[in-house]
């Protein structure tokens, strides 16, 4: 599978610098992830929970994510104006964000990948 271009240059984001050497339409396209990793992550657990009910499963991979709206709103306006403001909690949204889009284009539309936690 192929590695996104955004992947290879900035996963892992260590510090709010990292945002800020970004080139414009590199923050331009985070900022656009950003705002539609909600309806992503909606969408990969209603295609799971359908695969899992046509297999006859009771239960079915599911991601656990969290955050609301006005959360991401508001870091994606960080990234825009202030990026020296962005916290660990948001450098961790980003880096979620980031592995997301491992993949690309096609295959990062059908596979989203799960970041392993010990």
């Amino acid at each position: 599978m192929f590695n996104s271009k955004m992947y290879k240059k900035y996963y892992p984001v260590k510090s709010s610098a990292d945002i800020v050497n970004m080139d414009i339409n590199n923050k331009r396209k985070l900022i656009k992830w950003l705002k539609s990793i909600i309806a992503d992550v909606d969408v990969y657990n209603a295609q799971s929970r359908k695969r899992a009910g046509t297999a006859g499963c009771k239960e079915y991979w599911r991601i656990n994510f969290y955050p609301d709206k006005e959360y991401i709103d508001s870091v994606c306006q960080k990234i825009a104006t202030e990026p020296f403001s962005l916290t660990a909690e948001d450098i961790q949204l980003v880096n979620i964000v980031l592995y997301r889009h491992k993949y690309i284009g096609i295959i990062s539309a059908y596979y989203f990948p799960i970041v392993a936690t010990e």
